[in-house]
């Protein structure tokens, strides 16, 4: 299991940097669900104990086709980056959090480290 981890975990650095260079194999559409998306995202975060990902309305079988590879990766930066924030004020707030409706699909709640 370690093995094939670590395998996995090369192909997407590999992946990664085929989508900087401009390669477009690594951008292709594929489909998947938004629950294997998320899944990739957090394969390749180290913080990854410190997010919750709660699914509401069966939005984790929602069918997808992403360049998975160049969305992960974005998903991936904004989750690091909301990581960071939190671990340098200690709050994670939007000051405009409580005007907004509460989305039907995806949370993302990141716990103190």
């Amino acid at each position: 299991a370690l093995v094939r981890r670590e395998v996995d975990r090369c192909r997407s650095i590999l992946d990664r940097m085929a989508t900087e260079s401009g390669q477009p194999a690594a951008g292709l559409p594929e489909r998947l669900t938004a629950e294997e998306l998320i899944g990739d995202v957090l394969d390749e975060l180290l913080a990854a104990s410190r997010v919750d990902v709660v699914w509401k309305n069966g939005a984790a079988d929602a069918e997808l086709f992403v360049p998975s590879v160049a969305l992960a990766q974005a998903i991936r930066a904004v989750v690091k980056n909301g990581i960071a924030q939190r671990a340098q004020s200690g709050l994670l707030r939007n000051p405009h959090y409580s005007s907004l409706k509460p989305h039907p699909g995806c949370r993302f709640a990141l716990t103190a480290g």
